[in-house]
């Protein structure tokens, strides 16, 4: 593995129909996961099924006397001018400190013809 995170292997139903196949998973850890530390954390709806595909952006905070609260509220408007409709937000603490993460959807804008 690549972060060293344990790893669960479970025989399940081949695809042909016959037979078994080994399946391997990844346990999460919240405090190398922030999607993880989320979903612990409480997010209400992260609109992810089966093969979803999710975009991680990361934002570093190199203004550290700033307040954690005023920095997501500046990257959660730079969003929001981005065509990005926030829905959710909450800290990621005991998991991250000063670490946020903010859950909804974008739009991109429709093009001219």
């Amino acid at each position: 593995s690549v972060y060293g995170e344990k790893r669960i292997s479970v025989d399940v139903p081949a695809a042909s129909g016959e037979g078994t196949e080994k399946v391997e998973y990844r346990v999460w850890n919240p405090f190398r996961s922030k999607l993880a530390a989320a979903i612990l954390g409480g997010v209400d709806n992260i609109w992810m099924g089966p093969g979803s595909k999710v975009l991680y952006i990361g934002g570093a905070c190199i203004d550290s006397t700033a307040p954690a609260e005023a920095v997501f509220a500046r990257e959660v408007k730079k969003l929001q001018q981005d065509q990005f409709k926030p829905a959710e937000q909450l800290t990621l603490e005991p998991y991250e400190r000063d670490h946020a993460v903010v859950v909804g959807n974008y739009r991109a804008p429709k093009k001219d013809k």
